[in-house]
Formats: structure tokens, C-alpha cells, sequence
């Protein structure tokens, strides 16, 4: 594939997204379906569930893990971006620049939180967006709307003027609303779906929560509905991509509610699953996603869009021919089936892949690039 064929790689890591289907009590209704708009594009899309390794919060640690092509359950869960303050991580933006895109990040919220201004600007991205520089800036109850950064999506694109672009977005909508924010919060928001509550007891506070939430979800569903019917109007190849960080954060007593959750401790295996919708204007080929973990993520992308290989895109599938997910709480091979036991193969596997993430981190290859990509062609 020459440079002039290679598509837009557009990638949206949204905030608290998940699947509404996986509330199962009947004591909670709404108006209409949060993952509409989702549904009506699976038969266009690939889509499914990844693992998650975190609930309620914690969301540096699936951006790390996408953005890395490494295993949060080896390094800690914020050790990554605070290590490349010290020495330069090697990430999916070095792939991509190495192909000579032009590298975007957009976060409309400040370039601080996380510490995302210095994690960014060290792993080499041509253009980096904040709030401040954000040109759509709608407020979704609190943060800036999703459909707002699917419209800075859509100009940063017609900016560039056809040049490929990776572009890498992180939504900020449907954060639990506890950070500062110099906007008002919208505190009549006109929701456009509605709960009934019946024979659940929820407190206000975790009603508005809830109702806060999911609309949230709806929401960015219908962004990335529009984006999907603007790059299906253009010529140039692309390629979409949405996942989620981590199930919403909610109460005790509003997961009991909701049935997925009690005063136990237990909670529903869907709380560690996020969804996934990919989609390009272009034939593209994949299988739809059934819990990989979401390191394997990037993996994926590269394939779809029909881009070269590197090292790390290699070291992931041999590791994903042995273990569909491995994280903190699961751990299942190849075919999604749970290991309790390893088998010698699995060893050797998953020595290897820690071993490499360990050079990669703190050994001599710090600075070796995994991600450069590999020549294909003759």
C-alpha cells in the first residue's frame, strides 16, 4: 500500500461507555434503547465486547494499554505515562508517524488531568487539542458533548487537506460530573430518554446518576452514528474506531438495582466489558470482538485498516494465539476459555510478552521502537 492509499485512522476511546443490555432487571425501563444507534450500524460495523481491566474509574489505564500495545497487569496502572516524563515510551503514535501521518490528540478537557499534555507531547503527536483549543465546545450536563468532538473530529480532518491522519480522541461527556469545570452545569439538560423506576429503590442522587449515564451512552452512540454518515460522503479511505474505557461508576445500592451488583461485593462479569464498533468507507475485513483484552486492540486496528506490520502488532498476535484475555481478574486461551492452569506453551508465551514489556519499560531496549513499522512489500 502506497502513502497516498493509506486511509484516516480515527480513533475514539469514549468516556464510560458500555452496554445498557447488560442491565437485566425488569424493575428498570426506558423510553427508548441507549444502544440504538449501535445496534442499527452492527450489520455495517464490527463490533463486540473487549475486557476491561478496570470498573468505575481508572481510566488512564485502557488508554495506556491501546496506546502501548502493553499489559496494565505488569506495570501498574498510571506507571506508563508517569515513566515518560522520564524516558519515551514507545506507543502506536511512533507507528503511525513512522508511516508519515500526521498525529493528532484530541481530549476536550485540560491537558493536565492524567498528566496528558507531557504523555503526549513525548510520544511525538504533530497536534495535540484541549478544551482551549477545542473550536465545538457544547456542554453535555457538565463537559464538553460528544457530539462536539465529533465535530472537531470531522474539521480536524478537513484541515489536513487529504494528508493521512491518525487522529486519537478521549471523550470527556460522560464523566462522573465531581471535576472542575469553569462552564455551568446544565442543570435542565432536555435528556432524551427517560427512566421508570419500579419496585428498585434509588436515592435522587443515584436516579440522576443513572439517567445521567445513560443518556450519556445514547449519545455518544448518535456521535458516532454522525461520523459514520460523514466519512461514508468522503472519498478519502477511513477508518473508525470507538471503544470504552470502563463501565460507569455507580453505588452499591444502584447496582443492586440494576441487578448487577449487591452488598456482597459480587458484581456481574459485564462491569469488566466495554463495547467496540469499528467501520471504514472501504472493504475491510475482521471477526467480530468476544472479550480480547484491550491491549490487543491496537493490534486489530492495524489489520482491519490493512496498514503494515511492526514488532509489537506481531509480538500481540503470537500472544493472542494463546490467550484471548489476561487481565487482573480473568484469564481465558485462545478460544475464550478460562485458564485456571497454564500449560507449558502458555508459559513460555506469556514469558515472552512480560519479558519484552519489561525491556520495553525499564531494560536496555527502552528505546528500541517496537512500534516502527515493517516493510511488507518487495
Amino acid at each position: 500500500m502506497d502513502r497516498e492509499d493509506y486511509p484516516n485512522v480515527i480513533v475514539i476511546m469514549n468516556e464510560s461507555w458500555w452496554n445498557t443490555d447488560n442491565i437485566q432487571s425488569d424493575r428498570i425501563t426506558f423510553s427508548q434503547d441507549p444502544m440504538e444507534p449501535y445496534k442499527e450500524l452492527a450489520d455495517r460495523c464490527v463490533t463486540g465486547h473487549l475486557t476491561t481491566a478496570v470498573f468505575g474509574g481508572g481510566t488512564l489505564t485502557p488508554e495506556t494499554e491501546f496506546m502501548t500495545g502493553l499489559n496494565a497487569k505488569y506495570y501498574g496502572v498510571y506507571s506508563v505515562y508517569a515513566l515518560m516524563e522520564e524516558h519515551r515510551t514507545p506507543s502506536l503514535v511512533d507507528y503511525f508517524n513512522g508511516l508519515d501521518y500526521e498525529t493528532v490528540a484530541i481530549h476536550p478537557y485540560y491537558g493536565s488531568f492524567y498528566g496528558r499534555d507531557a504523555a503526549y507531547a513525548a510520544m511525538g503527536f504533530d497536534q495535540i487539542i484541549f478544551e482551549e483549543d477545542m473550536q465545538y465546545r457544547d456542554i453535555y450536563t457538565r463537559y464538553i458533548s460528544d457530539e462536539s468532538l465529533a465535530r472537531q473530529i470531522i474539521a480536524t480532518t478537513e484541515e489536513k487537506n487529504g494528508e493521512p491522519t491518525f487522529i486519537w480522541a478521549v471523550s470527556i461527556g460522560n464523566h462522573i460530573r465531581v471535576l472542575d469545570y469553569p462552564a455551568e452545569p446544565v442543570t435542565d439538560y432536555d435528556y432524551p430518554i427517560t427512566m421508570t423506576v419500579d419496585g428498585a429503590e434509588l436515592s435522587e442522587a443515584d436516579y440522576d446518576t443513572v439517567i445521567n449515564y445513560v443518556n450519556g451512552i445514547y449519545l455518544a452512540n448518535q456521535a458516532f452514528s454522525q461520523l459514520v454518515d460523514y466519512f461514508s460522503e468522503v472519498e478519502q479511505p477511513t477508518v473508525l474506531l470507538m471503544f470504552g474505557d470502563h463501565c460507569p461508576g455507580f453505588s452499591v445500592e444502584a447496582l443492586e438495582a440494576l441487578e448487577l451488583g449487591g452488598e456482597d461485593g459480587e458484581v456481574s462479569e459485564s462491569l469488566y466489558t466495554t463495547p467496540v464498533i469499528m467501520w471504514s468507507n472501504y472493504p475491510g475485513e475482521a471477526q467480530p470482538f468476544s472479550g480480547e483484552s484491550m491491549y490487543y486492540l491496537p493490534q486489530a486496528l492495524i489489520d482491519y485498516a490493512g496498514l503494515p506490520d511492526s514488532d509489537m502488532t506481531r509480538i500481540l498476535r503470537y500472544e493472542r494465539s494463546y490467550f484471548k484475555t489476561n487481565s487482573p481478574k480473568f484469564v481465558r486461551d485462545a478460544a475464550g476459555e478460562e485458564v485456571y492452569e497454564c500449560t507449558e506453551e502458555q508459559i513460555r508465551a506469556l514469558n515472552h510478552c512480560k519479558n519484552v514489556q519489561y525491556d520495553i519499560l525499564h531494560g536496555e531496549g527502552n528505546d528500541r521502537n517496537v512500534w516502527q513499522p515493517v516493510a511488507t512489500g518487495p
